[in-house]
């Protein structure tokens, strides 16, 4: 697919959108101001991944969804493992959480942060889209990614990253959102808006 300064500039603001909708889910649920920087739309080298974004070797903890609906993919809410316990924290109010309540907490909340953000972008675009059952996933990034783009038959050199990132209290949260549609979506998002 080509990809022009135009469809970037829509793109990235679609995932503005649907980002600042999940922030917004997110600062809800955790009670905790929490915004979110601008979003990180672009064409990478796959190696460029690991070095531009986070370390293949970095281990995290990931909600992932399968998109489903008039588009299809994968969203994935990673986190590194203090995050991951800072958030659960944040939601149950609590300085010390026990690991399988830390597990529930994230896996919730990276389910809700999915459907809210898939939600207002599908209202934005005209397109109905929902998140299936979350999994919470333990490993490192490169093992998710790599598996994630396997699975939707993404083998090319270049790939196109669409994420977004979080800060609480002036600080960036380790916490980022991979929106990866299955091949062809894209075309669809754009014919969705007359590109």
């Amino acid at each position: 697919m080509k990809f022009n300064d135009q469809r970037l500039d829509s793109l990235r603001e679609i995932v503005n959108v649907g980002g600042g909708h999940a922030a917004t889910s997110l600062a809800v649920l955790t009670g905790k101001r929490i915004e979110m920087a601008l979003p990180d739309v672009k064409l990478l080298a796959y190696q460029s991944l690991f070095t531009e974004v986070l370390a293949a070797d970095e281990v995290v903890d990931a909600v992932y969804n399968q998109i489903e609906g008039d588009l299809t993919g994968v969203f994935l809410f990673v986190v590194s493992h203090e995050t991951s316990n800072l958030l659960a924290q944040f939601m149950t109010g609590s300085s010390v959480v026990s690991p399988e309540l830390q597990q529930s907490a994230v896996n919730e909340l990276g389910n809700i942060i999915a459907n809210s953000f898939l939600r207002a972008v599908g209202d934005l675009i005209g397109l109905q889209v929902q998140a299936n059952v979350p999994t919470l996933m333990h490993d490192v990034f490169g093992a998710l990614i790599t598996s994630t783009y396997m699975e939707l038959e993404q083998y090319d050199d270049q790939i196109l990253v669409i994420r977004n990132e979080f800060k609480y209290a002036q600080q960036n949260l380790d916490a980022s959102l991979f929106f990866i549609p299955a091949s062809g979506n894209l075309e669809k998002m754009f014919d969705a808006i007359g590109l």
